[in-house]
């Protein structure tokens, strides 16, 4: 590959790759993994006819990806044959999934694949796949790094772990529309959880619990959440989101999982300017473990899914995304 495949690739129009331009570049030497995109596009459409391989390698020749033994790439074409390289031969999908208020689930916003110091992204338009140039990984977690964090800390905000059960008791106490630092009547926040289901005894403990693990404080007939709690569930009442899921795709990911495994993610909660890091982990620390007694008397013991919601500078952001886009690779 050139020394200057990695130009501006801002300005490189996409790729259609059908299989028709994919044979021609096997043949000169492309060789596809099979849990790469392109082989998708090898399984699935028709086998392309001479004429529309012809046409196929024309189209190539235009775009710049030389075709001869003697020819060299055009700086464009050079960028479209790393990017080829990176989803043919890729050691990670990364995928960007966002959620917006209302929604059911998650959409995907972009797929990029990964290969040593390169990022390639894909694209389906009208069941046609585009393979866009490639980019370096670090200018890839420098675009993450806006894409997830564009603000600053918010006021008195400090990192804080809540389990996942405790959000949902919250967020069934208090409605996922409340405004965060409104007293709530304790005749309320019992209608709240009288309407989604939870019996008079239960809902009452309910409320203590949240107020003995310090998410809520009470105040006669009136709930407050405690100052501390805000912004998380701020964030979370927000209903906006938006992770990066990285798939392990090299030889070692297990044969039963062809679309490979997820080996880590990146997530943020929160709408653009109060965005907030959650890392979800398995296991209760030793400060945590008291919220999993205080619930199991009055509902089922919390589970021991930890929520930790956390602020990072821009510099500390784009560390950790360059260390995720670090799994998967050799």
């Amino acid at each position: 590959m050139r020394p200057d495949a990695f130009v501006d690739a801002r300005d490189v129009p996409p790729l259609h790759v059908g299989r028709a331009t994919l044979e021609v570049l096997v043949e000169s030497g492309l060789v596809v993994a099979p849990r790469s995109a392109l082989s998708v596009v090898l399984a699935t459409e028709e086998t392309p006819t001479a004429a529309q391989r012809d046409v196929a390698r024309a189209e190539l020749q235009r775009r710049g990806l030389a075709q001869g033994p003697s020819a060299r790439p055009s700086a464009e074409g050079a960028l479209l044959l790393k990017a080829l390289e990176i989803v043919a031969q890729p050691d990670a999908e990364l995928q960007l999934e966002s959620k917006r208020r209302g929604d059911q689930e998650p959409s995907t916003e972009s797929v990029h694949y990964l290969m040593g110091d390169g990022v390639a992204a894909v694209s389906w338009v009208d069941e046609r796949l585009q393979v866009h140039a490639a980019v370096r990984a670090e200018t890839f977690a420098t675009q993450l790094s806006k894409r997830f964090q564009p603000s600053e800390a918010p006021a008195g905000f400090e990192a804080l772990a809540l389990s996942r059960s405790q959000v949902e008791a919250t967020t069934l106490v208090f409605g996922d529309d409340a405004d965060v630092a409104r007293p709530l009547p304790r005749a309320e926040a019992l209608a709240h959880l009288q309407a989604a289901g939870v019996d008079d005894a239960m809902a009452a403990g309910l409320v203590e619990v949240l107020a003995e693990t310090g998410v809520v404080s009470v105040a006669g007939e009136t709930l407050v959440l405690n100052p501390g709690v805000r912004e998380a569930m701020r964030a979370v009442w927000s209903g906006e989101s938006l992770e990066l899921v990285v798939r392990d795709l090299t030889d070692d990911a297990p044969d039963d999982e062809p679309e490979g495994v997820a080996v880590a993610s990146f997530y943020v909660s929160g709408p653009p300017g109060q965005r907030l890091i959650v890392d979800v982990s398995e296991a209760l620390d030793e400060q945590s473990e008291p919220n999993d007694q205080a619930a199991s008397d009055p509902d089922e013991a919390l589970d021991s899914e930890v929520l930790q919601f956390t602020w990072l500078t821009r510099a500390e952001l784009h560390a950790s995304l360059e260390a995720l886009l670090g799994l998967g690779t050799d």
